[in-house]
């Protein structure tokens, strides 16, 4: 029987070692640490083996994704069906060098953008981020002989703009559209001088000065700086202009060929304004198809009584203090199919009491127009006024509402048919938008949506189904209510990107109320089993 190591012996665990217990350990040790030694060469050999089949197994796989690569989908594409994925691309992304960047993903990627001169048309600068010219002769020259859209930001440094100038002025006359986004008024005077050659093609121009000029010159004559005509005698084609000014222009300003004018005031306290220049523009260029005028200006002087005929005006858009709005009750537009009106004055509580239901009902009547999209934005269109308008709109296909005083009694009076069956009002309406409708209830809302969608009364010929209904903060529009709409037909939740609602304090999110339509839904939503409702 082998001797017991003193360590392993409860009797000697209190004793003090002797000499043979020392030499007895030392061996014990010895003989410990060099199995250990063993033990990690076998662990560093077997490492080794793990190592190299690693490494045989990263390789067999990069073997599957180079083999897969070559079988994908994306190899067997069409080169045209490339182009038209980075068509869409660059068209709904801003960044300006994203087509360099799809030409740097592969071979194929390259091939296909090179050879797609559409991708390149858009030439988008920057001269504070110091763009360098050799960019816009490479997208130019790649963009072949297609129509170029221009657009040049020169808010900070000017120090680039001559060799910027210089390398898009070889290209001018391939020009489309030309954007032009300037601090002042004296780089606006240089950039447009610059630019004053022929451009046969030129058929859209957005020009902006921007906020930061506060204060106008006494010198500083706005009409003729932005007289288009002398700026720009070369363009004679132009027919959609974008302004962003510091104070209003004078018709002289505008080319008389214009279809298109989109006015953006910026007007410095102090300047006056009067609503007779608006009228004055709309009966000096009778080609104007389409006018649109964003202010914060205060009115300072209303129209006299003079009328003005606009024959051919079939667009009008006006976002200013509703007090403007009374220049409508001079303005004879028998074209007019397409109408917005937005208020900007913001109130704590409600809205001003404006002169919207007068002159509505006074356009209506005097121009006899077939209105085909409404849209009202913080006024005071009275009920009685919204029903003369449809009852005279036949025509019309979307009623956009915003904070008005619409009840139940007006959805009951778009769904109500005669005798023979026919909706007596809207027969063409497809959209109604209602937002902080507090006085519509959901149910009205229902049943006006089985009524006009409903089994019951097939629709005639000329008269069309509700095809979407937009509810934001509207009270008494339940969760039931918004789940049977969305059975019967489309029932949006939310405002779209570039929403007609433009308040800074996201009043028309419906963030709260979507949020909460969620989470009491979510397993219903997983399922899918409200395919009408859009969140």
């Amino acid at each position: 029987m082998s001797k017991q190591p003193p360590w392993d012996n409860p009797a000697r665990r209190r004793s003090e070692p002797s000499t043979e217990d020392f030499l007895l350990a030392d061996a014990e040790i010895s003989k410990h640490t060099h199995a250990i030694r063993k033990a990690e060469s076998r662990i560093r050999e077997l490492q080794q083996l793990i190592g190299e089949a690693q490494r045989e197994v990263q390789h067999h796989e990069h073997a599957i994704e180079s083999v897969r690569s070559y079988l994908t989908l994306a190899r067997r594409l069409p080169e045209e069906l490339y182009t038209k994925i980075f068509e869409f691309c660059v068209a709904a992304d801003p960044r300006p060098l994203l087509p360099l960047k799809l030409a740097h993903v592969c071979a194929s990627w390259r091939h296909a953008a090179l050879n797609s001169p559409t991708l390149w048309t858009r030439i988008r600068v920057d001269a504070s981020k110091n763009r360098r010219p050799e960019y816009i002769r490479h997208f130019a020259t790649h963009a072949r002989q297609m129509p170029l859209y221009i657009s040049l930001t020169v808010w900070r440094d000017e120090t680039a703009v001559d060799d910027i100038t210089a390398a898009l002025l070889p290209y001018w006359s391939q020009c489309k559209s030309f954007a032009l986004d300037v601090l002042s008024f004296n780089c606006f005077r240089c950039l447009i001088n610059t630019f004053n050659l022929p451009a046969p093609l030129l058929n859209d121009v957005d020009l902006h000065v921007g906020s930061a000029v506060t204060t106008i010159d006494e010198g500083d004559d706005i009409p003729r700086i932005f007289d288009l005509p002398v700026l720009l005698p070369n363009c004679g084609n132009i027919s959609l202009i974008k302004l962003s000014v510091p104070a209003m222009i004078t018709p002289e300003c505008i080319p008389e060929t214009l279809r298109g004018l989109h006015i953006t005031l910026d007007q410095p306290d102090g300047i006056p304004f009067s609503a007779s220049a608006v009228l004055a523009i709309l009966e000096e260029r009778q080609n104007l198809r389409a006018f649109s005028m964003h202010t914060d200006a205060r009115v300072t002087s209303l129209p006299n009584d003079a009328t003005v005929n606009a024959e051919n005006l079939e667009y009008l858009d006006l976002e200013m203090d509703p007090t403007l709005f009374a220049f409508l009750e001079n303005l004879i537009a028998p074209k007019l199919s397409h109408l917005h009106l937005h208020n900007r004055v913001q109130l704590a509580f409600g809205h001003a009491e404006t002169p919207t239901s007068r002159v509505l009902r006074s356009l209506i009547e005097r121009s006899n127009v077939a209105m085909r999209s409404l849209f009202i934005h913080d006024c005071d269109l009275n009920q009685p006024t919204a029903r003369f308008i449809c009852e005279n709109s036949p025509f019309l296909e979307t009623l956009y509402l915003h904070d008005t005083d619409v009840d139940d009694a007006f959805l009951w009076d778009l769904a109500k048919r005669d005798g023979s069956g026919r909706l007596t009002m809207c027969p063409s309406l497809k959209k109604l938008e209602l937002r902080w409708a507090s006085r519509v209830s959901g149910r009205a809302l229902v049943d006006f949506v089985r009524a006009r969608n409903g089994p019951v009364y097939p629709p005639f010929a000329d008269e069309e189904k509700i095809e979407e209904i937009v509810v934001i903060s509207c009270p008494f529009v339940g969760d039931q209510d918004v789940i049977d709409i969305a059975s019967m037909t489309k029932c949006r939740l939310s405002s779209r990107p570039g929403d007609a609602c433009r308040k800074s304090d996201g009043c028309c999110a419906n963030a709260q109320y979507k949020m909460r339509f969620r989470f009491n839904h979510a397993e219903a939503l997983r399922n899918r089993r409200y395919p009408g409702l859009l969140l």
